[in-house]
């Protein structure tokens, strides 16, 4: 196994980058590893999503999300996006970030981190940015796992997230709203809930559930565009550190 990522098309929207979450609730200097799979829906089209958190034999580790899009058995479109990063202390430092998107429509990005120069190379098929980095800037995919952490400190129920989108370093806002029981194939799974606090009269709509049982294991994902081209995402099974999510007797 392993698990989603984010999709910039009528096929793969972009959305998804956001869906695939692993949290611990409390501080840990570095990050549980997992696998996780997914169902996944998105303007009337399915799609299988996988993600993954691996440690490499040099201590670093390598985050991987995957999706394919099948129609009646043919393959519309895949996305497959990685995450380089290590740890010093309990700083999350990302190296490297690829996104590959191929099908009926197709898109290269990259970021290049060099924390000594203080600078960041950003690509977009053809066109490339030098940014400027300060401490705490991550990429589209390891903002997750700096997220995990934030929410894990104590009273920390709002979180600002600092990272590198093109030309640009953005900042997002998300928020813990409640906690709720969600039906999933495995069965009831305990989570907490989250939304990105987005600008005022946004149409967007963004929401997420995290399982309290399993390190804030993303269970399921929602994002209301306001145009009907919704998404959604559902747990189908998963394994946190090495032992296999179940759910509430």
């Amino acid at each position: 196994m392993s698990l989603t990522s984010r999709c910039q098309s009528a096929v793969l929207p972009a959305s998804l980058v956001v869906i695939l979450l692993l949290a611990s609730t409390t501080v840990a200097q570095e990050p549980l590893t997992y696998e996780a799979v997914y169902a996944a829906r998105s303007s009337g089209l399915s799609a299988t999503a996988e993600r993954r958190l691996t440690r490499l034999e040099n201590g670093h580790y390598l985050l991987n999300q995957s999706m394919e899009v099948r129609v009646l058995g043919a393959r519309l479109g895949t996305v497959e996006e990685t995450s380089q990063l290590h740890y010093v202390g309990d700083t999350l430092v990302p190296d490297a970030y690829t996104y590959n998107q191929s099908g009926i429509s197709s898109r290269k990005e990259s970021v290049e981190f060099n924390w000594q120069e203080g600078t960041a190379v950003s690509r977009d098929d053809d066109e490339e940015w030098q940014l400027d980095l300060t401490s705490g800037v991550v990429d589209n995919l390891s903002f997750q796992l700096l997220l995990r952490q934030k929410l894990g400190m104590p009273g920390n129920d709002t979180v600002e997230i600092r990272m590198v989108d093109k030309d640009e370093v953005e900042t997002h806002l998300y928020r813990v709203t409640g906690s709720e029981i969600v039906e999933t194939r495995l069965g009831r799974l305990d989570t907490i809930k989250v939304e990105r606090i987005r600008a005022a009269g946004s149409n967007r709509h963004t929401t997420f559930w995290l399982a309290r049982d399993w390190h804030l294991l993303l269970v399921k994902f929602l994002q209301e565009s306001g145009s009907g081209s919704d998404t959604e995402l559902l747990l189908v099974e998963a394994v946190v550190d090495g032992q296999e999510v179940t759910p509430l007797p």
